[in-house]
């Protein structure tokens, strides 16, 4: 997949691009096991790269779909404590995504 969206990000320039797949068919490799899922980055350190990438990389996701006419359809995701001394860690990881620019956990 990776392949393919920077194979399709070139191709908006003007290049000869050509994709090569190493399996015998496409998404055989890492692709094939994904589980779809654009993950938040809400279990990563606040402001670390990885955290805004996450963030960057669900703003573009739905604007790719959008651009394909792909069906996205964010479900959201939910995080529970289970007992009362989780209720800190809980808060914690809704300041942080906040603070990382998600503006879907700015709820709840």
């Amino acid at each position: 997949m990776t392949g393919a969206a920077i194979a399709r990000e070139l191709s908006r320039y003007k290049l000869r691009i050509a994709l090569l797949e190493k399996e015998e068919e496409l998404a055989f490799g890492v692709s094939k096991s994904n589980s779809g899922i654009v993950h938040p980055g809400t279990q990563n350190p606040v402001g670390s790269l990885k955290a805004r990438l996450c963030v960057e990389g669900n703003r573009l996701m739905r604007t790719l779909a959008g651009e394909l006419g792909v069906d996205f359809k964010e479900v959201g995701e939910l995080i529970v404590a289970f007992e009362e001394s989780d209720i800190p860690r809980l808060l914690k990881i809704k300041e942080g995504s906040c603070a990382d620019g998600d503006p879907a956990r700015e709820t709840g």
